[in-house]
């Protein structure tokens, strides 16, 4: 009786695993965790020793490239300077020389002052009359600005702008003039940076 009902048992148990191996064979779902990931060992090896282009790796492992970060649009001033003004005729640029500054982490430096500071460099020849137009060359725009002609013994004569434009002389003659800037707090009670620049204009 017990070696009949063993017999049983395996008869049952030999039943069963046929069935499961039959199973294994036509089910679609088991057969499909059998198939290779997406992303093998062979990938995650090839990624970390660069053997595959970067960009495909990133695509592939679902790697999110980095947003761009957006610039600043404070405009920066040129490396060791103030900004310098841009001076201009309707036909020509004048030539322009920094002067005396006090300007965020540069710091302040005192230049001599008046004629001396072209250091004998050239004018700028313009016609008599011309519209000799002055642009600051940095944003925020700075709350004061002046221009001076420089006379002989570095006496100083306020020139009249209308938006940042005055009309040369039209005497013929050498003429040399200073550009002062200042930028001030948002409450106008203190001063920000302080610039200023030379130049000279020759009128044939």
């Amino acid at each position: 009786m017990i070696k009949y009902f063993s017999r049983m048992v395996l008869l049952v148990l030999g039943l069963m695993f046929v069935g499961y191996a039959a199973n294994q064979a036509i089910d679609p779902s088991i057969k499909g965790r059998q198939e290779k990931p997406e992303h093998s060992v062979e990938d995650l090896e090839a990624t970390s020793t660069g053997t595959k282009e970067p960009a495909d790796n990133m695509e592939s492992l679902g790697v999110l490239s980095a947003l761009p970060i957006p610039k600043s649009s404070k405009a920066v001033t040129p490396a060791g300077q103030p900004p310098l003004p841009i001076v201009s005729t309707p036909i020509t640029s004048v030539h322009v020389v920094q002067s005396s500054y006090c300007w965020d982490t540069l710091g302040c430096a005192d230049y001599v002052g008046g004629r001396a500071m072209l250091n004998g460099e050239p004018p700028t020849v313009i016609d008599p009359g011309d519209r000799i137009s002055i642009k600051p060359n940095y944003e925020p725009l700075p709350a004061k600005v002046y221009v001076s002609e420089i006379r002989e013994n570095n006496v100083y004569l306020p020139v009249d702008l209308s938006d940042g434009v005055f009309e040369a002389p039209k005497v013929k003659g050498l003429y040399y003039y200073l550009y002062e800037a200042t930028w001030l707090t948002e409450d106008g009670k203190y001063t920000l940076n302080q610039t200023s620049a030379v130049f000279a204009v020759e009128i044939m």
